[in-house]
Parts: structure tokens; sequence; C-alpha cells
């Protein structure tokens, strides 16, 4: 990728950090992970800086490689890190079974005043712990508990890539928690709209 004055904004790790803010949050996803992919050389990367590349490898489907700066971004410290690529790294555990004794309740949510991606990462975790908890159940059981925070993280950010990345990657690990003959019904777009009535037949 060049720019035209490419070189002068990456003399700076501030301004190398900026225009990768600026990449994300026009939605030039690959740009933006191209132009922060030196992440490791930059010894001054701040939390901030590494969390707009962490959404835009989710936005393009990359969420190994989206984890793996992620846990980067953790080890830098700070608030930044905590809440928001700890909110990342916690919905990714979940995401791969890696968190098979935490609780669904285990994961607060942030305050109304956090921003909306972590609320609605949040959410992802506990939905894919409460399906997993309830697994034993049935599949029934599986989607009644795991519907409610399923749709509370796709009503927060609708129109976020990296969250529709995120909620698709949910949405097929709870499936693929249901025996083969439950699967056609669960699939269907209407869930986990489903009604709570209608589940629970």
């Amino acid at each position: 990728m060049r720019f035209r004055y490419g070189g002068w904004l990456r003399r700076s790790d501030a301004t190398w950090g900026a225009l990768g803010y600026a990449l994300c949050a026009a939605g030039l996803f690959t740009l933006c992970a191209r132009w922060l992919a030196d992440f490791r050389k930059r010894p001054a990367a701040e939390p901030w800086m590494l969390y707009n590349l962490v959404s835009s490898l989710w936005s393009l489907g990359r969420g190994t490689s989206a984890i793996e700066v992620a846990r980067v971004g953790l080890e830098l410290g700070g608030p930044a890190a905590a809440h928001q690529l700890g909110a990342w790294v916690t919905f990714h555990d979940a995401l791969v079974g890696d968190d098979a004794q935490s609780e669904p309740d285990d994961c607060p949510l942030p305050g109304d005043d956090e921003a909306l991606h972590e609320r609605a990462l949040a959410q992802l975790t506990r939905s894919l712990r409460a399906a997993r908890r309830s697994q034993g159940a049935g599949p029934r059981a599986v989607l009644r508990e795991a519907g409610p925070a399923l749709r509370a993280a796709r009503e927060l950010t609708p129109a976020a890539r990296d969250i529709e990345r995120a909620y698709s990657a949910t949405r097929a690990a709870i499936l693929r928690l249901l025996p083969p003959w439950a699967r056609p019904l669960s699939a269907m777009p209407w869930w986990p709209a489903w009604p709570q009535a209608m589940i629970s037949m």
C-alpha cells in the first residue's frame, strides 16, 4: 500500500496508529490490516492502535490472526487493553471452548457508558457459555438458553462488520453443539428470533 506521505506517516508511531484508526473507521479494513501489519516492530504501539487492527481482521474474517494481535495488546496493559482487547480475547476463548468451566454470568456486561462493541462481545460470550452449559439438556434447551444473549448482541451493533462476523461465528458454534437431526430447524434465518413459547414446546 502506498500513500503520498506514507514514509512520513510511518516515521512516527503516533501518526502510524492514527492512520490505522482512520482506515478502520472508514471501513477500509484491508488497507488498515496492511498498514498496521508491522505492529510488532512498533515499540511505542498502544492498545487502542492494535484494537483497530483486531477489528479490521475480524471484519475480514481473519479471527485467528485477530486474536493473536489482541493477546499482544493485552500484554501492554492499561484500561483500554483490559476493556477492549480483553473483550475480544474472552469472546474467542468462549468461541473455541477454552473456557469450559466458566458460567454465562461470569462475563459481566459493561455499563451503559461502555462502547457498544464490548457489550455485544459480552453478550456473544454469554450466549456461547449458556449453550455449552445446557447442551446435556437437549437441543431445545441449547436454543432457549443461548438465544436471548445472541439476539441482544445483534441488536447492539447491527451495522458493525466485525461484530457481524463474530455473531455468525457464534451462531455456527452453537449449531455445532446440536445433533444433526436438530440442525435444519435451528439453521433457519428466524433463529434466534424464535418466540420463547415456540422454543419451549
